[in-house]
């Protein structure tokens, strides 16, 4: 990109707008301009980096990708999982009961069911998980935000569309081409 003033104050303050990383290739051609100059290829000869340095890069860069896209997963699976957890049917005698016609037959029947419980109730001295725990488990009803929700109902990219490592490593060698050729 090129940009011009009439003053070296005002390309002074917009290199100091620009990424640090990306400072020691702002190039001012002023008065000035040789010391600008040489510390631009100073910066650019430290940052060039071997081959073998960015073919370890681009390997760390895909094993972490990897790692956050089967993270992300699983996240999912536990979701979907807990989002269809209230969906699957209640097995009593050996008969499955969807959870809404449980829930009609209970309504239907309140009269004459009261507050009895079926089956032998066994008295605990304490519930099977701590207080907190318990806290957590209803609090995670709310935890699961819209986006999330959303992001459960996406579809998963197709595996085609997804780099494999060498494109990867074939863009990245277009991108360094381009970068020299501008030099």
């Amino acid at each position: 990109m090129l940009v011009t003033s009439h003053t070296n104050k005002a390309l002074k303050v917009l290199k100091d707008k620009v990424e640090k990383e990306l400072q020691p290739l702002c190039v001012s051609i002023t008065d000035e301009s040789k010391k600008d100059i040489e510390s631009s290829i100073a910066a650019i000869a430290s940052f060039s980096e071997t081959p073998d340095k960015l073919t370890a890069k681009i390997r760390q860069y895909q094993n972490e990708r990897n790692s956050i896209i089967n993270d992300l997963n699983e996240t999912r699976r536990r979701l979907f999982q807990i989002r269809n957890q209230q969906c699957n049917s209640i097995v009593l005698n050996g008969e499955a009961f969807s959870p809404i016609d449980a829930a009609k037959f209970v309504q239907d029947n309140r009269d004459k069911l009261g507050n009895i419980i079926p089956g032998k109730v066994e008295k605990c001295d304490a519930l099977p998980i701590s207080y907190q725990a318990l806290v957590e488990l209803y609090a995670s009803n709310e935890e699961v935000s819209a986006d999330e929700e959303k992001q459960l109902d996406c579809k998963l990219p197709n595996i085609s569309d997804i780099w494999t490592e060498s494109d990867f490593a074939q863009e990245v060698e277009k991108y360094q081409k381009n970068i020299n050729k501008s030099i």
